[in-house]
């Protein structure tokens, strides 16, 4: 006899050090990699809260996906949408499981993330992590009402869901919840009275009473079908309000964002998950506000209107790098660019002028990411295509403050029409130097389009800075010196000791020893 396959996932646990949640990180990346057909897959995740009425639905429901019996939470994938563009992935457990001792199996496989707050009486842990680590990202969640203590019980459970997922992720996410309950248990009144005594607008999209028929009149085929009827209605519903406010993920982004809100949560349970900027390089406000300033100062000749389109179609491409998810462009700007932008602008304008003016470039960032869509290009094409359409503005204009082909960034690589580019934009325009690590090849200047050949080599992403002190001074500061000649000879002519080092600084013999030997 085969065993099932280990689905832990998730589970809270008691250590004397405190409360932790051990965790298997690889599990969400092992079904969403198998999951991922040749063309991307929007993920779809359902929840199932029980005890044994849920094991009992899940066997039929997902005949095809056997677990062992887990005292936290599973997470499968359903093995008949595995190969398709939305395959559905479903965690389920137990919302009442108080903290437990771990058991040895599980430590030795899953990293245990502790919990650093402490719990509230009126909030259980289990509560929290429920309705901060798993309801927003679940498109559907069906409760039994059975397994949790009837109605009144599940009403409770919502009501301090609501409280503690509140304000849990940004931008917001909602859950449809499915409350299955026994069809002879259950009244128009009582499914009124659920919907009535509810205050979790901002968690759940909405809240659905769903009858089941008892075990002793029907088998569990004909019981359950009118669940997984409801669940993929529900489902299709969510997806269409995800997709439309552009928080429906693929599936290798989802399982980023799911454990990114477990670290989170376990840090701080109050403060929302952000979601933009988990997969997002960290903003840099005063650098993009001096730059974006700089760029309206030097073209204020150019007028208003064309100087907000330059900046939305650069902005475009700063907030969709490759292998990010897509969010509204509008949700973007506000939290990452609206900022730095109203500084910038209050420096050449007028309060209320700067205000209309970043509500202009918002608009036009809002329709650059239309044309994006329209055209099924990268954004890095379509803000070439722009920078052509504006070319005989970069002939005359030059900066030493600001790379111009970013907006965001200060150049660091000047090319040989005048020009001067920052190291994400060699990387953007540039192409790949054969045989070469970090060098790169710009052929033609991105602005004024003339031809300049030249080659940089960028520091790797993962190297350190590498830091020369040459300390020392009379007589003394001759031996770093020598010391410094004698690693050039071994090194050879080939090799340049100052090229590899990124700074050099020191007393007078450092000064000696970098007129010695040149660093930069």
């Amino acid at each position: 006899m085969r065993l099932a396959p280990q689905t832990a996932w998730l589970a809270l646990v008691a250590e004397e050090a405190g409360a932790s949640l051990l965790y298997d990180a690889t599990r969400p990346r092992q079904l969403t990699a198998a999951s991922t057909p040749r063309r991307p897959s929007q993920a779809a995740l359902v929840c199932f809260l029980g005890r044994s009425r849920k094991d009992r639905a899940l066997r039929y429901l997902f005949p095809d996906n056997p677990s062992r019996k887990v005292g936290g939470f599973n997470l499968r994938v359903d093995h008949r949408t595995w190969p398709t563009e939305r395959p559905i992935l479903f965690a389920d457990g137990d919302p009442l499981r108080d903290c437990q001792l771990p058991d040895t199996e599980l430590l030795a496989r899953d990293e245990p993330i502790p919990i650093t707050w402490s719990s509230d009486p009126a909030l259980p842990l289990q509560d929290v992590i429920v309705a901060r680590c798993l309801l927003p990202f679940a498109h559907v969640t069906c409760i039994f009402a059975a397994d949790l203590g009837g109605l009144p019980s599940v009403r409770r459970l919502l009501n301090r869901w609501a409280v503690a997922g509140r304000d849990a992720t940004r931008p917001s996410l909602q859950t449809r919840i499915i409350v299955l309950v026994d069809a002879d248990e259950v009244s128009e009144s009582d499914g009124q009275a659920l919907f009535q005594q509810l205050d979790g607008s901002e968690l759940y999209a909405s809240v659905h009473l769903l009858p089941v028929s008892r075990g002793d009149v029907l088998s569990d085929e004909a019981r359950y079908r009118p669940v997984k009827e409801e669940i993929l209605k529900a489902l299709d519903r969510a997806t269409r309000e995800r997709v439309t406010t552009q928080t429906s993920f693929l599936a290798c982004h989802l399982a980023r964002f799911l454990e990114g809100a477990i670290r989170h949560t376990a840090q701080d349970h109050q403060k929302p998950f952000d979601l933009i900027a988990a997969g997002r390089p960290q903003p840099r406000p005063a650098e993009w506000a001096a730059c974006i300033g700089d760029f309206l100062e030097q073209t204020q000749a150019i007028g208003s209107e064309t100087q907000d389109q330059l900046l939305a179609s650069s902005l475009l491409l700063d907030a969709y790098p490759p292998d990010t998810h897509g969010f509204h462009p509008r949700d973007l700007f506000r939290q990452r660019y609206r900022q730095p932008c109203l500084d910038a602008l209050r420096g050449v304008a007028c309060s209320a002028t700067a205000t209309a003016r970043a509500d202009s470039i918002e608009s036009r960032l809002v329709d650059a990411h239309a044309c994006l869509l329209d055209q099924d290009v990268i954004p890095l094409a379509l803000h070439v295509q722009h920078l052509a359409e504006w070319r005989a503005i970069f002939e005359r204009l030059h900066s030493n403050r600001t790379c111009l082909g970013c907006l965001l960034c200060r150049p660091q690589h000047p090319l040989a029409c005048g020009h001067a580019l920052c190291d994400r934009c060699i990387e953007r325009y540039g192409r790949p130097a054969p045989r070469r690590e970090s060098a790169f090849v710009v052929e033609t200047c991105p602005l004024c389009q003339a031809p300049c050949v030249t080659s940089v080599v960028l520091l790797p992403p993962t190297a350190a800075v590498r830091a020369l002190a040459v300390d020392g001074g009379g007589v003394r500061g001759v031996i770093p010196i020598r010391i410094l000649l004698g690693l050039q000879l071994i090194l050879g002519p080939k090799c340049s000791l100052p090229g590899l080092i990124d700074v050099a600084f020191g007393t007078s013999a450092g000064e000696d020893g970098n007129t010695t030997c040149p660093f930069p």
